[in-house]
């Protein structure tokens, strides 16, 4: 069985979650995963995931961090990193038949990023974002013509 680049990608900081990190595993299907850690104050995360099979791996470190995704995706894999505060990640992929790979690091303060939609450019995509005051938007949807 070949191991995913995303569980690569955080096998350190599986070996350090806390114990007040969530791990759910769903069994019902293929296999999908979600592991959310935070640490801080005020960190939320709002998702809404529909996928035959995935990995979801998001980590919060500081303080008024949010992450909200909506996903509708056949395979989907996401690492979201964030460390500081005040930085927003909005993700909104309505592709049903692609498979999705995002990664997103965060490090810094009151950065925000807008990823909506999906197609094959954005698929694997990683965004790194290090500083503060930054606004990233990145547009995916396909021309109607």
């Amino acid at each position: 069985m070949r191991i995913p680049n995303i569980i690569k990608c955080c096998i350190v900081f599986l070996f350090l979650l806390p114990l007040n990190a969530v791990i759910a595993q769903d069994k019902s299907t293929l296999g999908s995963t979600v592991i959310i850690q935070q640490i801080g104050q005020q960190n939320t995360l709002d998702a809404a995931i529909t996928s035959e099979k995935g990995t979801h791996l998001s980590f919060q470190t500081g303080n008024k961090n949010r992450i909200q995704i909506r996903s509708r995706a056949h395979n989907t894999d996401a690492l979201l990193l964030q460390q500081g505060a005040n930085n927003n990640i909005l993700l909104v992929h309505n592709q049903p038949r692609l498979q999705t790979k995002t990664t997103v690091f965060q490090k810094g303060y009151n950065q925000n990023l807008f990823m909506l939609g999906n197609n094959r450019m954005s698929d694997q995509m990683i965004v790194k974002m290090k500083g503060k005051n930054q606004n990233i938007l990145v547009r995916n949807f396909r021309r109607q013509r």
